[in-house]
């Protein structure tokens, strides 16, 4: 029995970050991984992915494989940085070291370029990565409110990136960041609400 890695689930039921079934969590962080190729925020996708769910449902998965305890901590801490240290490693190359700072300034661009700078990247990744933090932590309605706001800083981010109806850079799309933490904490604190009301019910119920 893995005593440091049990979890126990909350009495609404447990969230996704604590889904013992790893299919249902590396299926898409591969699906991103491959499209943040193409869009590099979608990578920040992956990495929120695996770093809510490899310390806890991730753990369950790895035990359920035989993994021995500390092992199996290890092994999620090494899912966790590897996705991390990638994106880490594909803003530095990316940057414009000459124009280190050109892309957090106020100047937008007249078109958008076909690989948006670092800063803003990076600025479009935390806002998305950020709001689906919200979507593993909870579940039943505020999962689906936080689902709301992944979808909202997703739009945002993508039309923002491709001057569709705005053109972002990393200053202007700085509030995007703060809509998804916002969604997030409320979706989170509004969870945690519904699952101490139902322990109190439960508790009242016993005899």
């Amino acid at each position: 029995m893995h005593r440091m890695t049990a979890f126990p689930p909350p009495p609404r039921g447990a969230p996704l970050e604590d889904a013992a079934d790893a299919i249902w969590i590396l299926t898409p962080v591969v699906a991103f991984a491959v499209a943040g190729i193409f869009w590099l925020p979608l990578w920040f996708v992956s990495a929120e992915l695996l770093w809510t769910w490899a310390p806890r449902g991730g753990l369950r998965w790895l035990g359920s494989l035989g993994a021995g305890e500390y092992v199996d901590e290890q092994i999620a801490a090494v899912m966790v940085w590897s996705a991390s240290g990638l994106i880490a490693a594909r803003i530095a190359v990316g940057f414009d070291w000459t124009h280190l700072f050109e892309g957090a300034t106020l100047q937008v661009r007249t078109a958008p370029h076909g690989e948006f700078d670092s800063w803003l990247a990076l600025v479009l990744g935390l806002a998305i990565a950020g709001a689906l933090a919200g979507v593993m932590k909870t579940t039943g309605i505020p999962r689906l409110f936080a689902l709301l706001g992944v979808l909202m800083v997703a739009a945002l981010a993508w039309t923002g990136a491709h001057g569709m109806g705005w053109q972002a850079n990393a200053f202007v799309a700085l509030p995007v960041p703060v809509l998804g933490w916002a969604t997030a904490r409320i979706s989170i604190a509004w969870d945690r609400f519904l699952n101490r009301r139902k322990a109190r019910k439960i508790a009242k119920s016993r005899p």
